[in-house]
């Protein structure tokens, strides 16, 4: 009897590409495959196309929702999913026609097992996206977690937290009732699959590339808007919240400084486009001190060498408007300092 595989697909404003995307699901060789396309409040042909599939295919299935976000969209295809396994795939990424037979194998009759498969960046073919380095750390899920953190402050990590990468055993989900946090639009594959590891033995490693990551048009876009620091924030909470060693904890908190940072900059470069107000940048900077956890710093010799800082200058060049110099340099300040 072949293993049934459920897919989910989140597709947003995908109808230039999801077309590949659903044949690589429905071309998967030796599993019974469930598609489960998960329209998410688009406003292009997505659920025309979708619905054309599953008039044409009983093994795909259609659930038409509002914009509510990827995370959201995971969690109604996991409600509806019949499979004994789960897979998720992006909609505008496509999947080699063995990928979950393989990831089935490699989980054998194991019931506290997942499998994770290399993958390539870019289309038709592209790069392999994981070294052979990444195979010497075993199925030991301690090591995939420590590599997954690491994800967020190595230039060039050899795990990244993306779920479309693991094959999951259904009963994991259900018994233990995980479920993506619909509160993050940012890093919820990671929590998601740091919450996996807990509940599970070993994780199964096949040195193969089977899943294609392609950055196209219809990417989930990492351009700044106005609504990305409301994303940001929740993530920079939950990760410092994590039980962490002292290193871990140091390095990601320095991470957190710097993408911190960046969105203030951009913030700042955004300002007329989104007509952010001078308020709401003070509330952004008040925000960033609560998660940071840091007192207000008001040594002056910090903030005058601060000045130097790529940060202050470009607060200086789209103007101070005005809306309290002294969080600025205490803000800046703490950042100057954490760089000595």
């Amino acid at each position: 009897m072949k293993p049934r595989v459920s897919i989910v697909v989140p597709v947003h404003n995908a109808a230039d590409c999801m077309d590949r995307a659903i044949e690589s699901c429905l071309s998967q060789k030796r599993v019974a495959v469930e598609l489960i396309l998960v329209v998410n409040g688009s406003s292009d042909r997505s659920q025309e196309i979708a619905e054309e599939y599953a008039k044409e295919d009983e093994r795909v299935k259609v659930i038409v929702m509002g914009e509510k976000g990827v995370s959201m969209a995971r969690n109604r295809g996991m409600e509806a999913a019949d499979g004994d396994y789960i897979g998720f795939v992006d909609a505008d990424d496509y999947i080699e026609n063995d990928m979950y037979s393989v990831l089935c194998e490699a989980i054998g009759q194991e019931t506290d097992v997942v499998s994770i498969c290399e993958y390539y960046i870019g289309g038709n073919g592209g790069k392999r996206g994981v070294t052979d380095e990444l195979f010497s750390i075993g199925d030991r899920k301690d090591s995939i977690r420590k590599a997954m953190l690491g994800a967020l402050y190595e230039n060039e990590p050899q795990i990244m937290g993306s779920v479309w990468r693991f094959l999951i055993p259904m009963d994991v989900i259900r018994v233990n009732k995980i479920r993506f946090d619909e509160q993050l639009s940012i890093g919820e594959d990671m929590f998601f699959l740091l919450e996996i590891l807990d509940r599970i033995e070993r994780v199964r490693i096949v040195n193969k590339p089977l899943y294609h990551y392609v950055k196209s048009d219809c990417s989930v876009s990492n351009q700044f808007g106005n609504e990305t620091w409301k994303e940001y924030m929740p993530f920079f909470e939950r990760i410092l919240s994590l039980p962490l060693g002292e290193d871990e904890k140091k390095r990601i908190e320095n991470k957190v400084i710097a993408l911190s940072s960046w969105l203030l900059q951009e913030t700042l470069q955004t300002k007329k486009k989104y007509e952010i107000k001078k308020r709401e940048f003070k509330e952004r900077l008040g925000q960033m001190e609560t998660v940071l956890q840091k007192d207000r710093l008001a040594e002056d010799s910090f903030y005058y060498d601060a000045m130097n800082d790529k940060f202050l200058h470009t607060y200086i060049r789209y103007g101070l408007w005005n809306i309290g110099k002294r969080q600025i340099k205490n803000f800046c300040a703490w950042m100057h300092k954490k760089g000595d």
